[in-house]
């Protein structure tokens, strides 16, 4: 039961990142742009930390190879072919030049894996996948050193990992741009400490919570719950001080500590909160219960959301803009709009898949 609760509340994490995700890409405005992006990609950092399996560690490494190679890098591939074609598409229906060149920019893209615009359209943020693939094969690597030095090696990794990057970031040249390492290695560099934190928050939140549980009773929760909303606003406001937007998918981090203590504490905030949340039914209220239902559904359904999101925002953006541009309610709004459809469009295409897949998987067998 409780590896049921547990596997719920951290789809519901997931669910609330991937929102983000979508909404920074929907031109939000800027205070809430920059804070959005101080964490949305730190915390599906931390969730893949925290439902690694120490049983993967006992895998080959070529068998863990394929199989996260299966798991991400097929799906980056697809969605960037895909990606290509329907841009290549949009662009011949509403009349604008698409030249052979920018298929060549975009293939380049696919290759290079990086996250900006102008190298994958509006699909880039599936570098992500590129980057989790990068880092889960490090943390194969780092995890291959046992007890008593396997801790020591972590934490080691989790210092050098930004330090890595920084340096990169300075005095590494490699097209297509200065400062980045190939196949997005600088993010998967920069996510280790992160990744490492919702892993140990796995193994040893439950004892944790057993030794508060012991001592506290019932009021060992709202402690949890109180010290997750302070983890939340420490990190949030020591984050705002960091100059500039923080875009792992561009290696844009400012004040490397300052992003750290952002991107570890205000998720891990969020984990001691939708934990607290769960372990009290909150989910079953009456008139909510619907709301976590659908952020589950989004963070189960989180790769595919990743995917398609960025495709559908120029149709969507379009097609409102045609409908509502001369309503000043929608101007000052447009990013809540565009939000509110693309998020809609995004749920009707996934159902629309799911059912399709479900009768071809009948047919065929």
């Amino acid at each position: 039961m409780e590896n049921a609760k547990r596997i719920e509340w951290i789809d519901f994490a997931r669910g609330i990142g991937m929102l983000l995700v979508i909404l920074g890409h929907c031109r939000i405005p800027n205070p809430y742009w920059k804070a959005i992006y101080m964490f949305h990609l730190p915390l599906f950092f931390m969730v893949s930390g925290c439902i690694y399996s120490p049983k993967k560690n006992s895998i080959p490494f070529i068998q863990f190879v394929k199989q996260n190679a299966k798991k991400y890098l097929l799906p980056y591939l697809v969605f960037s072919f895909t990606g290509i074609t329907l841009t290549f598409l949009l662009f011949k229906i509403y009349g604008v030049g698409f030249s052979y060149t920018q298929v060549g920019v975009y293939s380049l893209g696919i290759f290079a894996a990086r996250g900006e615009q102008v190298w994958t359209g509006q699909w880039g943020a599936i570098w992500y996948l590129f980057a989790t693939f990068n880092l889960l094969l490090m943390v194969k690597v780092i995890n291959k050193v046992k007890n008593p030095w396997g801790g020591v090696v972590k934490l080691l990794a989790s210092v050098l990992g930004p330090v890595i990057c920084y340096l990169a970031n300075r005095y590494v040249f490699w097209a297509p741009g200065p400062g980045w390492l190939p196949w997005n290695f600088g993010a998967a560099f920069m996510a280790i400490p992160i990744f490492y934190v919702g892993y140990d928050y796995r193994n040893f939140i439950p004892i944790f919570k057993n030794f508060l549980e012991n001592r506290l009773g019932k009021f060992s929760k709202y402690i949890l719950f109180i010290f997750g909303i302070v983890l939340f606003l420490i990190g949030l406001f020591v984050g705002s001080k960091n100059q500039g937007l923080v875009a792992f998918s561009n290696n844009n981090y400012g004040n490397i500590p300052l992003m750290l203590v952002g991107a570890i504490f205000i998720p891990l905030g969020i984990f001691f909160i939708v934990d607290f949340v769960y372990s009290f039914a909150l989910i079953r209220v009456k008139g909510v219960h619907w709301l976590f239902q659908t952020v589950e559904w989004v963070g189960k359904n989180s790769l595919l959301f990743l995917g398609i999101h960025g495709m559908t925002i120029p149709p969507v953006t379009i097609v409102l803009n045609k409908l509502l541009n001369n309503f000043s309610f929608y101007v000052r709004l447009r990013w809540l709009f565009v939000f509110i459809a693309v998020l809609a469009a995004n749920v009707l295409i996934i159902i629309l898949y799911k059912t399709l897949k479900e009768k071809l998987l009948k047919y065929i067998k």
